[in-house]
């Protein structure tokens, strides 16, 4: 909002860095902002200089907001599956074919993951919750984890006999102690 004010208050044509200082925001920011602007044909772009061709109305400032923040949104999503492929210890086959929507199959046995596992998964044995507790203290923040149906993840809280995991495939969950399995070096 900040931006279009000030965007919308210039008479001239106005340098991103001007833009950038008179509404608060980075550069960066400022930058694709414009560019989202320009695709609506509301700024024009006269080298590196903008100017608003007219003031914005309302549906329009609305629509421009919501494209805006479901493109954020997209964005951010890829880029956590990007990192999610990166930190992943999965084979990198079953990643690929999980992100595209196919069954994962069998590990591929090529990759780096596959020829190099980098750890082990130990499995505890099930036990009643008044021992289990004991074994809890084994789960700490950062720990990376396995359940049965989310796969791997880490642990970014923990709470008792509950925690907080980042899934690679499905996001941050809470999971109680005794349906996952700690991830021990190998």
């Amino acid at each position: 909002m900040r931006f279009l004010h000030a965007l919308g208050r210039q008479t001239h044509a106005v340098s991103l860095a001007e833009l950038a200082a008179a509404s608060g925001l980075s550069e960066h920011r400022a930058t694709v902002i414009c560019a989202g602007l320009e695709s609506l044909h509301l700024v024009e772009r006269d080298g590196r200089l903008r100017r608003a061709k007219r003031a914005l109305r309302d549906a329009e400032l609305t629509h421009f907001l919501d494209r805006f923040s479901d493109r954020y949104a997209a964005d951010q999503g890829r880029l956590r599956e990007i990192m999610s492929y990166g930190e992943s210890t999965l084979c990198r086959m079953k990643f690929i074919r999980e992100y595209f929507g196919e069954p994962g199959g069998e590990a591929c046995g090529h990759c780096d993951n596959c020829k190099l596992p980098v750890r082990q998964v130990v499995r505890t044995p099930r036990i009643s919750r008044r021992v289990r507790t004991e074994v809890d203290a084994d789960f700490r923040v950062d720990q990376l984890v396995i359940h049965a149906r989310f796969g791997s993840g880490k642990i970014v809280e923990s709470r008792g006999t509950e925690l907080t995991i980042d899934f690679v495939r499905h996001g941050t969950r809470r999971v109680l102690t005794s349906y996952v399995t700690p991830v021990r070096p190998g």
